[in-house]
């Protein structure tokens, strides 16, 4: 996973590369989940109600759960730039993704695509490009992958040697 620091606290790693899923809830807490519970299971799960609060976050649900431990989740606005995302607590690891990315994986297929065929192509600059409705422009030196009704922008699309990158960093457009 591609990790940055979007504002959030320094706990909090966040995926920019992937689609944010919300999934579904086993219960809202502990009691719903187990019955009975260890003072442990109470102190990590008041930890993640902590965090939930501190991001001003909403729907807190445990997500998965079993004898030995348990992971939740909840949906938050990120604060620097108000776009929604969801946090996921697991035993081992704190991440958050943002939800509004639907295409993001195809995005970077239509990338890949580009950029195998720019290797077979001999170009002045870099061409525009369309596939099936999706496609690749370039406006002031910078590349856009759009795909339906989502734009994102290649942060890093050439390697040192000048040659285009085939899994670069993709970001929404505008935001």
């Amino acid at each position: 996973m591609n990790y940055l620091n979007e504002g959030l606290p320094s706990y909090i790693e966040v995926d920019t590369q992937h689609q944010g899923v919300v999934m579904q809830s086993m219960g809202n807490t502990l009691d719903e989940v187990y019955g009975r519970y260890s003072d442990a299971k109470a102190g990590a799960y008041a930890r993640c109600e902590e965090i939930c609060d501190e991001m001003d976050g909403r729907n807190l649900c445990i997500t998965s759960a079993n004898c030995h431990m348990f992971s939740v989740q909840f949906e938050f606005s990120n604060p620097m730039n108000g776009r929604p995302m969801v946090c996921h607590i697991t035993p081992k690891q704190t991440y958050a993704m943002y939800t509004d990315m639907r295409h993001i994986s195809e995005a970077h297929m239509v990338w890949r695509h580009y950029a195998h065929d720019m290797v077979y192509i001999s170009v002045i600059g870099w061409d525009d490009r369309d596939y099936c409705g999706c496609g690749v422009r370039w406006m002031a030196g910078t590349a856009y992958v759009y795909v339906e009704d989502e734009a994102y922008r290649v942060d890093n699309p050439f390697t040192k040697d000048g040659k285009l990158r085939l899994r670069p960093m993709l970001s929404k457009a505008g935001a």
